[in-house]
This record gives structure tokens, C-alpha cells and sequence, in this order.
């Protein structure tokens, strides 16, 4: 830095012109020197010095402040943008799960729904051959005895018939035999004990 400490000397710099200051005191951390005075004797090297005010120096202070504040919000904001963005993912995903878990209970039901109903069906078909079964099986024991009992009456009848002919034979031969006799006296005898019998 180009900045005259001792005593009332000419200040030199890059591009300050000579100039005679009070004694200078104090230098801060930006490179600039203040005097007892109001104003502000800055030089930088290689560049150009000026001439601030105290006033300058609290509003750039001010301004880096404010500066700063924004870039920590700004900072605060990303990062709980940041975290309302990975809630919002966590609770999607939750959703997701819950959804899934959901069909996967629904789907467990409609297959335990339709397996019921399945059996359900096949009982009753079950239940239905057994019925036709013991139907058909009384339908035929039913033939069975009608056909029985047609046998039987048939047999009768025949018997009856078979009964009735000889009979008749009988008389018949009765008949004839008596007609023999009257036209045979000797055997007169014979045909009354034939009648008796």
C-alpha cells in the first residue's frame, strides 16, 4: 500500500494525487485507512485509491450483513424445500405401499370369494347327481316291482287258465264217459261210482 504513516507527508498512490492529511491512525481489514476526521483515506495497490465516508463504510457493512442474512436463508429455504420434497416422496411411497398392500388384500379376498364359490357350486352339483341318482334308482326299483308284479299277475293268470282247461278237460271227459255208459248198461255201475267220486 502506497499510504504515508509518519507525520503531516504527501499521500502517494497509483492514482491519487499528492495531497497533505492528518496523521493517520487506524487501518482496517478492507485496506482502508481512517483518520482522526470524518473521512476515509483509502489505497489499493495496483488499483485506484478513493475517498469514502464513514457513512459509506456502515452501509457497506449493512449491505454484506444483509448479504449474508439472505444467503443463510436463502440456504434455510433450500433445505427445508429439500425436506418438505423428501416428506412428500416418503408419504407418496407410504401411499404407494398402502395402495399395493390394499389391492394385494382385495385380490387375496376375490380369490378367496371366487374358491368358495366354487366349492359352493360343486357341492351343489355333488348334491344334485346324488339326488338323480337316488331318483333313478327309485325309478327303477319301481319298474323293477311293477315288472315283479306283472310277472306275477301273469303267472296267476296262466295258472287260473291252465286251472280253468283242465276243468273243463275234466268235465269233458266226464261228460263223454257218462255218455259211454248209458250206452253201455254193463258199465252203468262204474259211472255212478265215477259221479260219486
Amino acid at each position: 500500500m502506497a499510504l504515508s504513516t509518519n507525520g503531516p507527508t504527501s499521500l502517494v498512490g497509483p492514482s491519487l494525487e499528492k495531497e497533505t492529511v492528518k496523521p493517520l491512525c487506524v487501518c482496517d481489514v478492507w485496506g482502508r485507512v481512517r483518520t482522526e476526521g470524518s473521512e476515509l483515506l483509502v489505497g489499493r495497490e495496483g488499483g485506484e485509491g478513493e475517498r469514502v465516508t464513514e457513512n459509506e463504510e456502515e452501509e457497506e457493512k449493512e449491505k454484506e450483513k444483509k448479504k449474508e442474512k439472505e444467503e443463510k436463508k436463502k440456504k434455510k429455504k433450500k433445505k427445508k424445500k429439500k425436506k418438505k420434497k423428501k416428506k412428500k416422496k416418503k408419504k407418496k411411497k407410504k401411499k404407494k405401499k398402502k395402495k399395493k398392500k390394499k389391492k394385494k388384500k382385495k385380490k387375496k379376498k376375490k380369490k378367496k370369494k371366487k374358491k368358495k364359490k366354487k366349492k359352493k357350486k360343486k357341492k351343489k352339483k355333488k348334491k344334485k347327481k346324488k339326488k338323480k341318482k337316488k331318483k333313478k334308482k327309485k325309478k327303477k326299483k319301481k319298474k323293477k316291482k311293477k315288472k315283479k308284479k306283472k310277472k306275477k299277475k301273469k303267472k296267476k293268470k296262466k295258472k287260473k287258465k291252465k286251472k280253468k282247461k283242465k276243468k273243463k278237460k275234466k268235465k269233458k271227459k266226464k261228460k263223454k264217459k257218462k255218455r259211454r255208459t248209458l250206452r253201455n248198461p254193463h258199465l252203468v255201475r262204474s259211472a255212478q261210482h265215477y259221479e260219486n267220486s
